[in-house]
């Protein structure tokens, strides 16, 4: 039994390891295209003021539109989205992250209510793996908004060192940044930037700092790190996964730190 386990897990990380390799240079000849076509490859360069994300969780019941009217941009993270429906956003630049190619697959891809309500969007497509390029590939095809893909960072992941983990992984995989990185948050010249780890509120956050433009405050709502059910603002079958609370505070205050001394403050409405 146990050499059965073994094998259909080496199996699976193969299978996903071909799968990557053979992505791996599609995606970067995207990258390097997407650099010559495009001189601005990070959408949200140019955000200043008052920055609102918002995530699916439990607290997003806490939005409300005076909220929304007291800050300039708003970024939607996966599902999030659906809250288009509820308040206003019509006088906002609204922009849409999504690194699951599972809600990207099955719940804007297939659903036709889902793509009217992005059209008006500029959708950030920030992919953590390289074994689902079909995902989104069709996303590019099929959307008639705005879109950015940022790429991750590359790191080559060897079977042996954690056995364990190998049906989430495969050889080519994406790299988490290092403290250095934290420091000096960036997008590369071909769009490649770092993904941090749980939950995409991460790499918003991460990303909003990329900006050097003057920001005065970047609000989380419906970010709450718990893995709960999604808030009853969206429909049921979105919902949170599985989080490590106490991991994601930790990367969560580093970043706090690190916008504090640029002077922007933080907050989470809970």
């Amino acid at each position: 039994m146990i050499k059965f386990i073994k094998k259909f897990l080496y199996s699976s990380y193969i299978k996903k390891s071909i799968i990557s390799l053979l992505s791996f240079p599609i995606i970067y000849l995207a990258a390097i295209i997407n650099f010559i076509f495009k001189q601005r490859i990070n959408p949200l360069s140019n955000i200043f003021g008052e920055i609102l994300i918002i995530g699916s969780g439990p607290s997003l019941s806490r939005l409300n539109q005076d909220i929304i009217n007291n800050h300039d941009f708003i970024i939607f993270l996966n599902s999030a989205f659906q809250t288009k429906k509820i308040f206003d956003f019509s006088k906002k630049k609204v922009f849409l992250m999504i690194w699951d190619n599972f809600r990207l697959q099955d719940s804007i891809l297939k659903n036709e209510e889902s793509k009217n309500l992005i059209k008006d969007m500029h959708l950030i497509i920030n992919p953590i793996n390289f074994y689902k390029l079909d995902v989104y590939i069709k996303a590019i095809i099929r959307f008639s908004c705005k879109k950015t893909i940022l790429f991750p960072y590359p790191r080559f992941y060897l079977p042996w060192r954690n056995p364990s983990k190998q049906l989430l992984k495969s050889f080519i995989t994406s790299e988490l940044p290092k403290k250095k990185h934290l420091l000096k948050p960036h997008v590369n010249i071909f769009g490649c930037i770092f993904i941090l780890p749980r939950t995409i509120a991460l790499c918003a956050f991460y990303l909003v700092l990329t900006s050097r433009n003057k920001l005065n405050l970047i609000t989380f709502v419906g970010c709450d790190f718990k893995g709960q059910e999604a808030s009853t603002l969206i429909k049921k079958q979105f919902s949170s996964t599985s989080l490590n609370n106490v991991k994601i505070i930790l990367w969560f205050n580093v970043l706090k730190k690190i916008a504090n001394k640029r002077q922007i403050k933080v907050q989470r409405i809970l």
